[in-house]
């Protein structure tokens, strides 16, 4: 083993809106007919490899390598058309989102702040976006609140898409292009609106 007592998890692919319609849907390995993602961890989850094993070849590439004297979340990454790789890190000391190389060298942070990223969504190369959850965006309100943002895939500035002051959680559409966001708070009732991804309400 290349970590003390380690585990090992083989990466699958997300399921989108298309295969929820499905009555059956397989899980699938991340990656192609050569190709598949695994992540492997500690025992103590102060270290975590994201590898690339190739078939072919009887080949494991660590791509991405986490190390930490405290414990690491082990986050969800999304492998892009071109083999790049977005992916969360807490490697500044706050959850924020890297983009990295085919082969793991990091091109470029995606968000940077004093806030923390929970989860990743989705990407959608088309438009160039990234979507994701994270809570400590509005230092004016309470850090616990989970909202929806997007950030552009090349960097720049991070767009809430939910702003009321309550925690959210979505569900996004397969194009991309709207989203259902789910409200709650303890000193209120529920609620649900319809969005678009430019963060207007369209439908309560």
């Amino acid at each position: 083993n290349a970590l003390k007592d380690q585990t090992t998890a083989i990466a699958f692919k997300h399921f989108d809106d298309a295969d929820h319609q499905k009555d059956y849907y397989p899980f699938q390995s991340l990656g192609d007919n050569e190709n598949f993602y695994i992540v492997r961890s500690s025992r103590d989850l102060h270290r975590i490899d994201v590898c690339r094993y190739n078939i072919p070849e009887d080949s494991l590439y660590v791509l991405i390598e986490e190390r930490f004297n405290t414990y690491i979340d082990v986050y969800d990454f999304k492998v892009l058309s071109n083999g790049d790789i977005v992916m969360a890190s807490e490697r500044d000391g706050w959850s924020q989102i890297y983009l990295h190389s085919s082969n793991g060298t990091l091109k470029k942070r995606i968000t940077e702040g004093p806030f923390h990223v929970c989860g990743l969504t989705a990407v959608d190369e088309k438009a160039g976006y990234v979507y994701f959850t994270a809570t400590g965006f509005n230092r004016e309100e309470h850090p616990n609140y989970i909202h929806f943002f997007k950030a552009p895939l090349k960097g720049g500035d991070v767009t809430m898409l939910n702003p009321d002051e309550k925690t959210h959680r979505v569900n996004l559409s397969y194009s991309r292009k709207f989203f259902v966001d789910f409200a709650s708070r303890v000193d209120c009732a529920p609620s649900s609106a319809l969005y678009s991804v430019n963060g207007k309400k369209l439908l309560d």
